[in-house]
């Protein structure tokens, strides 16, 4: 899941994909970090303590939401720093603004987003970055990442009684707040 993940997610850069909807981007977020970083781990440790297959099914959905948020909080990292654009990567933020940009400007972020990492220049890179926050790509995304945290949280809540012993549950409840409010 992770090697496809990535591939695809390379793969429509390399052919100038622009259309990338809610649904591309969550498989790529979920093949590339939500079952590599999150889920696999969960489920490793609760296999090897003897969960059922409903359990292992309720971890699967907890880190699914918890990755997603993780995936959504990488990228708006990356787009502080303009890495993110200067790769032209298929981000949930880079879809909204594609949506929300009309007229000239959207001509210019297609054609600055087919330009090669090394020819797109740091004026053109600080113009994406402006209309991401101008058309509310960038808070778009930090609302659908808390969303992300309450959906895990609630799953949290709701599913995962069955992990009792302490401090691994207050500490897997820590790493939730931590995805979201983390900083590098």
């Amino acid at each position: 899941r992770t090697a496809l993940g990535q591939g695809v997610e390379m793969n429509w850069v390399a052919s100038d994909k622009l259309k990338v909807t809610e649904d591309d981007w969550l498989f790529i977020a979920d093949g590339k970090t939500a079952y590599y970083s999150i889920v696999a781990p969960l489920r490793l440790g609760a296999m090897i303590a003897g969960a059922s297959e409903k359990e292992l099914d309720k971890l699967t959905k907890f880190g699914l939401y918890l990755g997603r948020c993780f995936q959504l909080v990488d990228d708006l990292l990356d787009v502080v720093e303009g890495e993110d654009i200067r790769e032209s990567k298929r981000t949930l933020i880079l879809g909204h603004l594609l949506d929300k940009v009309k007229g000239g400007d959207k001509a210019r972020l297609v054609k600055i987003l087919s330009k090669t990492r090394e020819k797109k220049t740091n004026t053109e890179v600080v113009w994406v970055m402006q209309k991401m926050d101008e058309l509310g790509s960038i808070t778009y995304a930090k609302v659908k990442a808390k969303e992300y945290k309450k959906q895990a949280l609630d799953c949290f809540n709701k599913d995962l009684g069955f992990l009792k012993v302490e401090p691994a549950r207050g500490n897997l409840l820590k790493l939730v707040n931590f995805v979201l409010e983390r900083d590098h």
